[in-house]
């Protein structure tokens, strides 16, 4: 089994590819993210794939060209080179270009919705077509493929010499390419690099801050502005557990930290493209607090969470949860990150139109009246609501936030400067509990809650004796190696998931705050060794078994990562 961190990431800002590194394409949602995979082997081993490998011996090594999300695996004789086409307009098309000379195999099994549906071949218009769909796969030059049957479902499968090169690219709903192929390689390669040497990134390993933020443009919706949680669904909190969940959907939260990472790297387009997302998310509501925890890249509501039993699950992990049981949950925190979102754009120089400002204030008036209801918190906990102290901390941010924006364009912001003083008054009488010493998850209860490092060094926090506190006493009760968890305590499932990577970036940026510089340089330095061999993070990480963990690449990971940076180098 593939390590989950050991994938390569395609991506053409529509749809997203994950490559093993012996070549084979075992993921491929296209043309949206979130449509079914058509190869889907991360989760099922009859799921399907796109196999291409030298007929004798592995490809010895794969990285991404330069700044790119161009891949080339080589071999001893072969180099394959593997991208989404960014010339491809409509659609997607995979493009996997074979070059030198040597025998290769090659296996297409596409399956259709993880193997529910059966799936033909045909042959069509100089290639092969699945049946009953726009997907559509060529040969240059042509090489004789056996059709085999797999049950319900149909493969095809070469072994052939190449002497030169060997083109074979796959259209989902994608018309014929106009350009030669070394053209749109050179283009998509270029469009990455461009769009790179827009960004400022932080001092340090170039290498691995470059990834990082290619990663998180990768993530983006071209077609919409919504950016992913992840590329991926129901990878495993707990190899073998029940915690696995589709993150191929937008959080406004998650969204909105990652454009913010972007914008103070340089690039507020990303910012500007979300926020016209959510004002058509917002447009269909007849108040902003109505908003959902998370929507498709499209912003469609969610019909909720399917269980494929019938699938293996990676490494064993049951059951595969297609869509999203958060969606209807009260998350009160979520409008933090987005009107902070609004004022690093402004910082970033950009502008904020009318309508920005309409939604800013919406957003601001839904808090002043919601603020100080219970809420499941930005862990989405399927459990009693709570008074999450993050969730108020958020509230406050926004508040704070949205009339600094707001006071700058002339607006009256006296009720939420009020609002928001009212927040930090019921938290600091509330919050800090006296037996953890620490401000804990929830009022009256003594749960430490790694979510409140976020809040450390923003202002939020009025007596520095017990910021500090609560600093170290949530590294002293969630460190584990060089991650920390989430939280400890009962949260009604299975299994003991690996330690939030975005926690411990945010454990770096809280220990630099309260003056433990040398801590958190030495935690920085532990958590850049977890990344994996190109350079992405999963979700959590298991520092016992040495396993990233959870989905891939994670947005929130990606940009705890640059974020911490970026405090560390200032």
């Amino acid at each position: 089994m593939t390590p989950i961190d050991h994938h390569a990431l395609l991506s053409d800002n529509r749809g997203l590819a994950l490559v093993e590194p012996s070549g084979a394409v075992v993921w491929l949602c296209a043309p949206r993210p979130d449509d079914p995979p058509l190869f889907g082997r991360l989760l099922d081993p009859g799921a399907g794939a796109f196999e291409l490998a030298p007929a004798t011996g592995v490809w010895a090594s794969q990285a991404y060209d330069g700044d790119t999300l161009v891949l080339r695996s080589e071999g001893r004789a072969l180099t394959l080179t593997d991208y989404l086409d960014l010339e491809c307009r409509s659609g997607c098309r995979l493009v996997r270009c074979v070059e030198g000379r040597g025998r290769v195999r090659v296996s297409f099994a596409p399956r259709l919705d993880l193997g529910a549906r059966a799936t033909s071949l045909v042959p069509a218009e100089g290639g092969w077509r699945v049946a009953g769909t726009d997907v559509v796969l060529r040969c240059e030059p042509p090489i004789p493929l056996e059709l085999r049957q797999d049950g319900l479902h149909q493969t095809l499968v070469a072994e052939v010499e190449v002497d030169g090169r060997l083109l074979l690219e796959l259209a989902v709903d994608a018309d014929l390419p106009v350009a030669p192929e070394p053209a749109r390689r050179a283009a998509t390669a270029a469009a990455w690099r461009s769009w790179l040497d827009t960004l400022t990134l932080p001092p340090g390993p170039r290498a691995l801050f470059a990834r990082s933020a290619l990663t998180l443009k990768a993530l983006v919706h071209a077609p919409t502005g919504a950016i992913l949680a992840a590329a991926t669904c129901s990878l495993p909190e707990v190899l073998g557990g029940v915690r696995n969940w589709d993150y191929r959907f937008c959080w406004p939260r998650d969204a909105s930290y990652a454009a913010a990472t972007l914008a103070r790297l340089g690039d507020p387009s990303v910012g500007l493209g979300l926020l016209e997302w959510l004002k058509r998310c917002a447009g269909d509501l007849e108040r902003a607090d109505m908003l959902e925890p998370l929507y498709t890249v499209a912003g469609e509501r969610l019909e909720g969470e399917v269980l494929r039993e019938e699938l293996d699950g990676y490494a064993g992990s049951r059951p595969v949860r297609v869509g999203n049981g958060a969606a209807g949950q009260t998350q009160l925190d979520a409008f933090g990150p987005v009107i902070d979102l609004c004022a690093v754009l402004e910082e970033a120089g950009a502008r904020l139109d009318a309508g920005h400002l309409a939604l800013l204030e919406q957003l601001c008036d839904a808090i002043t009246r919601s603020w100080d209801r219970e809420g499941h918190g930005v862990w989405e906990l399927r459990a009693r609501a709570r008074s999450h102290v993050y969730s108020r901390g958020m509230c406050w941010l926004a508040l704070t936030r949205g009339a600094q924006v707001l006071a700058r364009a002339g607006r009256d912001v006296a009720r939420y400067e009020a609002e928001a003083a009212r927040i930090q008054a019921q938290v600091a009488a509330r919050g800090f509990h006296p037996e953890a010493q620490a401000f804990t998850m929830a009022y009256g209860e003594p749960e430490l809650d790694a979510a409140v490092l976020k809040l450390i060094g923003s202002g939020f926090f009025t007596e520095v004796a017990q910021e500090r506190a609560t600093v170290m006493a949530i590294e002293r009760a969630l460190g584990r190696g060089p991650v920390i968890d989430r939280y400890r305590m009962d949260d009604g499932l299975p299994g003991a998931e690996g330690g939030f990577i975005l926690c411990a970036f945010w454990l770096v940026e809280a220990l630099w705050r309260v003056g433990e510089r040398d801590a958190a340089r030495a935690r920085f330095e532990a958590l850049r060794g977890i990344a994996g061999p190109l350079g992405l993070y999963c979700e959590e990480y298991d520092p016992e078994a040495g396993l990233g963990l959870g989905n891939f690449p994670q947005a929130y990971s990606q940009l705890g990562l640059l974020d911490a940076a970026r405090v560390l180098g200032g």
